[in-house]
């Protein structure tokens, strides 16, 4: 029997992944630097936007200066055609009824892309953009100085990479190796706008196809705008060949309802299933929202000159979500993007906050769900699109070498071990991958078909057992509980203290105050944690039973206080894996955590409130689980259900720092905005995906609102210092010292007081933050 005396951190799932965007912003899908100007546009098909309707005769007029971000401009392309020069005509309001009078280059940017064939033997399609720019990486003259804002301190004209000195490079960094030019997808906006003076515009690209009555491929043109109000992107597909032998602007195009039964876009990710982690996903300044847009210009073909990287988009996506874990990171070199005017942009700590083998959860297709339920695992949860399977029925180098670099290199794994079997370094782009790993479906998968070895077997395994708290009995004031429990696997109570039979831990816990947000009174600091008990070790089998087993948490010297309303019982567990030692925890399987609440001094129940969705954490982390050194090793880990965390990391909570689960769950996510991260060691690997203002990204709808629920005053993890429990709430994100002053003078909030001074300090943050009020919460974190 132990008491449980070890933090628990919680992060080796909160990882982080920030899709970068340029304008500046900190947290979110926005990281500073990356390229601000408009290129790329994006759309899902099939579901092209249904263009707006014509507006009435008298609508209103406005320049595109004079828009403001409380604007709302809605727009849908309405009709491609082809006579010599490619037209497309599209609707563009603003507010239902204004007409914008003066569209040009500055507010729109136009991609075009065709669908082809990969090379070789290597199976499945790409797109390739009809406009291709180039980029140096030397400095050639001054202009190429002045022109990037670079740190050339030499100029050349020499051609032979191997001959060109380091000092002309115009990125002057160890990683930045390249000197040769390479090409890259681009917009353009140097065709003729056309305003018809009905709402409509056309815009008529520079070029002519050179035999349009050939051009049977699929192809792709979007639509970026550029004003100070949002504006989505917009996309059109065509088969230009058709388009031209129709003349009506709609058969041959996806704004046809039958387009997609005869025609394939490669539709593999959505920006919904994005956005179920990202919120909105925004990158480049946020003019760019919608993947099939990026596809335009993120093309095999496209790299960045600097770093010599792809910025392909299979390839940069998923770099970026495997970022701190890549081999070559690993290995001390950064995974490095030069951007725009050659702003950095390193993704060497951003992560996916779950399994990176979840490939189901960004991209998926119906075979991937008749895969999951035949294998009686877990259904994919992403948007289920046509070419979702692709990852499995057409994998190629390009997209398995993002994560895998080291595989075709040195023939190595992702732990860099040697991998038996072929020799993958001498494997081009153009082979055809399926010729090994060949897709033989749901039933009989073979071992090195994709999604059969990407399949997450810790969650598989954890799903199969489940913790039963049957009754507990002594539940009032100075008793201790006797609690009853079962565990199961697939269904079956199990022997938990047959080591054959389940090999883990599996503990009880009781945690009171429930009412005021589990403050455990009388215990602070490192003891402040609930009171758990190993449950292998001490319970016995409940007579008569089928493995029900019986744990008194008499066993230690704690007894329930006077005056609880309510209190929790709690189990934690996992399964180890054949890996798990005191040092190795990668490998265990976490149980789903029960918790359920019991009258003690009160004869009605008060449970603990729930503020926070578990839905909505797994939006992002698919299964949350705590997998952490000090869960593993010293009690369980927690899984499942945030009460849970919440009974352990109560008010009273602290070492060194601030434990409380209100701060340190915003603490954690906040890592972005903060002025001082919280828990340092953590800091570069957190990144918050979303909108880190948006409160309901996690929070159940009504529970952000001032006043709070309760007056508890919050531990500081400093001896006898606490804090007033909105300023702590608050200050989790919002540190800065300027924002703590004025939750004193404003607020009345105390920080780092005794705890009567503060128990007694009534905050009046709810006079303007509260409903209402001229700052309330609710609407400054609107989203």
């Amino acid at each position: 029997m132990f008491r449980k005396t070890t933090f628990l951190v919680m992060l080796s799932l909160l990882g982080s992944l920030t899709l970068s965007g340029c304008d500046g912003d900190t947290g979110g899908d926005r990281a500073q630097g990356v390229e601000s100007t408009p290129p790329p546009a994006s759309g899902t098909p099939p579901t092209t936007p249904p263009p707006t309707p014509l507006p009435p005769p008298s609508n209103g007029l406005i320049e595109s200066g004079d828009i403001t971000e409380d604007d709302t401009i809605s727009t849908g392309i309405t009709g491609v055609v082809i006579e010599q020069n490619l037209t497309l005509t599209f609707n563009l309001m603003v507010n239902g009824t204004t007409q914008i009078v003066d569209l040009g280059s500055s507010n729109a940017g136009f991609t075009l892309a065709k669908l082809v064939p990969n090379p070789g033997d290597s199976q499945g399609q790409s797109w390739t953009s009809y406009f291709i720019k180039s980029e140096d990486p030397i400095c050639r003259s001054q202009a190429d100085m002045d022109d990037t804002n670079n740190a050339c301190t030499s100029f050349t004209e020499e051609s032979d990479p191997e001959l060109i000195d380091d000092t002309a490079k115009k990125v002057q960094s160890e990683f930045a190796t390249g000197k040769s030019v390479l090409t890259q997808a681009t917009s353009d906006s140097n065709g003729q706008f056309e305003n018809n003076g009905d709402g409509t515009w056309n815009y008529t690209f520079p070029f002519q196809f050179a035999d349009v009555a050939t051009l049977t491929e699929v192809h792709r043109s979007c639509i970026q705008f550029s004003f100070n109000a949002d504006v989505e992107n917009i996309c059109v597909d065509f088969v230009p060949a058709e388009v031209a032998s129709a003349t009506d602007g709609i058969s041959g195009t996806s704004l046809s309802d039958t387009f997609y039964e005869t025609h394939n876009a490669r539709q593999i990710v959505t920006e919904e299933t994005c956005n179920s982690c990202h919120g909105q996903l925004a990158t480049h300044g946020g003019g760019r929202t919608r993947t099939d847009y990026c596809v335009t210009c993120h093309n095999p073909d496209t790299n960045d000159s600097n770093s010599g990287n792809s910025v392909d988009f299979k390839q940069l996506v998923h770099k970026i979500h495997f970022g701190r874990n890549l081999p070559n990171v690993v290995e001390g070199k950064p995974f490095t993007i030069w951007g725009y005017q050659n702003s950095e942009h390193d993704y060497s700590t951003t992560g996916f906050p779950q399994n990176i083998k979840n490939c189901g959860s960004c991209h998926a297709g119906n075979e991937d769900i008749l895969f999951t339920q035949t294998q009686m695992i877990p259904e994919p949860s992403a948007k289920i699109t046509e070419d979702g399977h692709s990852w499995v029925s057409n994998p190629t180098k390009q997209a398995c070498s993002s994560c895998h670099e080291k595989l075709f290199v040195d023939n190595s794994t992702l732990d860099g071990d040697p991998l038996p079997g072929p020799n993958h370094p001498g494997f081009s782009d153009e082979t055809n991958c399926t010729g090994c790993h060949v897709d033989d479906g749901a039933e009989n998968p073979n071992d090195i078909q994709a999604n059969q070895i990407h399949r997450d077997s810790y969650t598989e395994k954890a799903l199969t057992y489940a913790m039963n708290i049957e009754s507990v009995i002594n539940t009032g004031p100075g008793e201790s509980p006797v609690v009853t429990f079962n565990v199961t696997e697939n269904g079956t109570p199990i022997d938990i203290k047959d080591t054959a039979i389940f090999d883990g831990k599996i503990r009880v816990g009781v945690a009171w105050d429930a009412a005021s947000d589990f403050d455990n009174e009388g215990l602070v600091g490192f003891d402040a944690l609930n009171i758990e008990i190993d449950a292998i070790a001490e319970s016995i089998l409940k007579a008569g039973s089928d493995n029900s087993f019986v744990l008194d948490m008499g066993l230690i010297p704690e007894t329930i206080p006077e005056g609880q309303d309510s209190i929790a019982v709690l189990m934690l567990g996992h399964a180890n894996g054949p890996n798990t030692t005191l040092t190795e925890f990668e490998d265990v399987s976490p149980i789903k955590s029960p918790i359920e609440f019991f009258a003690s001094s009160e004869a009605a129940v008060t449970p603990r409130r729930s503020v926070v969705s578990i839905d909505k954490c797994n939006s992002c982390h698919n299964r949350f689980s705590m997998v952490e050194k000090g869960h593993v090793n010293f009690h369980a880990v927690p899984s499942g259900e945030p009460l849970v965390c919440a009974s352990c990391h109560g008010a009273s909570l602290g070492f060194d720092e601030y434990a409380d689960f209100r701060y340190l769950i915003h603490g954690v996510h906040a890592t972005d905005i903060r002025e001082e991260p919280y828990r340092g060691e953590f800091s570069e690997d957190i990144h918050f995906p979303g909108d880190i203002a948006n409160c309901d990204s996690c929070h159940i709808e009504g529970t952000t609102q001032l006043p709070l629920a309760f007056n508890t005053p919050i531990f500081t993890g400093i001896t006898e210092q606490y804090t007033t429990p909105t300023a702590a709430t608050c200050s989790s994100c919002h540190d800065s010292a300027e924002v703590q002053t004025h939750m004193i003078s404003t607020g009345g909030a105390k920080f780092n007081e005794g705890y009567d001074l503060v128990q007694s300090t009534t905050e009046s943050c709810a006079l303007c933050h509260g409903p209402g009020e001229a700052a309330d919460v609710e609407m400054v974190h609107k989203r």
